[in-house]
């Protein structure tokens, strides 16, 4: 009965291991979820950033083209005016449905878009008092700088989406960390369960391997204490026979009686060793179950480490680009801005200039400048080039 109730034990804590395990399986899936959704967050949130940016850059190409118009009046830079406020109308229509998605205080977000709307509305009254040749009103409308504001408050909204959105990255990278002490925890877990239950069924099965060892002793003694016996008993027979063909014929049917005797004896042995081979058999089994035992808890160990080491290697690699990302967006952002608002400007003097010496002052500042934005492009590809080949080393 205590036998029984340990093998029952046995089974019971086996059983609980693999729950273990396939509760550790789904939590590493679970953690996969986490993974992908953090970087579908984080991506989001970079994108949202970049559109808060595209809102002034655009205003920034607007008003451009609006003090180029004034000094050169040319259908390009009203082509740039109208380019501008469509890449405007663009940036807000792809900030507003992200924005709404994450609960983000949509009232600052509507307040720049008015703002911006009555700004463009005063960009396109410039450009008709401009194209009108009414120049005093023009100035008029410009010296109270009607972008400042804009400016200003968009300045207010992008740190307000800018924090808004670290603190959606921060509360996913929280939720993947808590999913990954819960794997963590139930790891340990499984070990403190599966170290005691390796123990026991080490033990268990010695003990077995004692048992097994002590029955094949017993069979050997028993076989040798047959064989005495046959050896006896034949001598014996001999001996009898001996003196029965002395006897009588009444002696045959005694001697008769003990060859039975003899077959009998040769049968019990003969099942004695069948049994023998059956224990052998057994303990075969038992072995093999063992060591099968012991290479699936050594599968076991090296696919846990495995897994946990990807994780924290695809975290790290995560981490890495995400922070590539954000040094190439200001690059191109700042390095690429000069050069070109230097070419705009000094092509648009260029236009209305009639000195040659000072024509070719400006040209020679053009071409100075187009060798800048020439540089910064060759740094940037070089940039590009260096990150690929760190990519490709990680």
């Amino acid at each position: 009965m205590v036998s029984r109730l340990k093998g029952y034990l046995l089974y019971i804590v086996v059983s609980l291991v693999g729950l273990l395990m396939l509760g550790n399986i789904y939590l590493i899936y679970l953690n996969n979820q986490v993974i992908s959704s953090n970087k579908e967050q984080q991506e989001a949130a970079e994108r949202i950033k970049l559109n808060t940016l595209d809102v002034i850059r655009s205003l920034h190409l607007l008003d451009l083209a609006i003090r180029s118009y004034t000094f050169v009046k040319g259908d390009h830079f009203l082509n740039a005016a109208d380019i501008a406020i469509r890449d405007n109308t663009l940036a807000i229509s792809r900030l507003e449905d992200p924005l709404k998605s994450q609960d983000f205080p949509m009232a600052e977000f509507y307040r720049l878009k008015d703002s911006v709307n009555s700004y463009i509305s005063v960009a396109r009254q410039m450009l008709d008092l401009i194209s009108k040749g009414r120049q005093k009103e023009f100035v008029d409308i410009l010296s109270t700088d009607p972008g400042y504001s804009v400016w200003q408050q968009h300045q207010a909204f992008s740190a307000l989406v800018s924090d808004f959105e670290d603190g959606i990255s921060s509360s996913a990278k929280a939720r993947y960390e808590a999913a990954l002490n819960n794997s963590y925890v139930l790891q340990i877990l499984l070990f403190l369960i599966a170290i005691p239950t390796l123990g026991y069924t080490a033990y268990y099965t010695s003990r077995n391997l004692s048992v097994s060892e002590q029955l094949r002793k017993s069979e050997e003694e028993k076989a040798k204490i047959l064989s005495d016996q046959n050896r006896l008993l034949e001598k014996t027979v001999f001996e009898r026979t001996h003196e029965i063909l002395a006897q009588n014929e009444e002696m045959t049917a005694y001697n008769e009686q003990l060859l039975l005797q003899q077959r009998e004896i040769e049968l019990q042995r003969n099942s004695l060793s069948k049994q023998n081979e059956s224990l052998m058999e057994a303990k075969r089994i038992i072995e093999e179950q063992n060591l099968l035992i012991q290479q699936k808890n050594n599968e076991l160990g090296i696919e846990v480490a495995r897994q946990t080491r990807d994780l924290k290697q695809t975290n790290l690699e995560l981490i890495e680009q995400n922070t590539r990302l954000e040094q190439f967006g200001f690059i191109i952002s700042h390095n690429l801005r000069a050069p070109m608002a230097r070419l705009v400007g000094l092509s648009a003097i260029l236009g209305f200039s009639s000195d040659p010496r000072e024509m070719s002052e400006i040209v020679s500042l053009m071409v100075k400048s187009t060798q800048d934005l020439d540089q910064v492009i060759k740094d940037l590809t070089l940039i590009i080039g260096i990150q690929k080949m760190d990519t490709k080393v990680l």
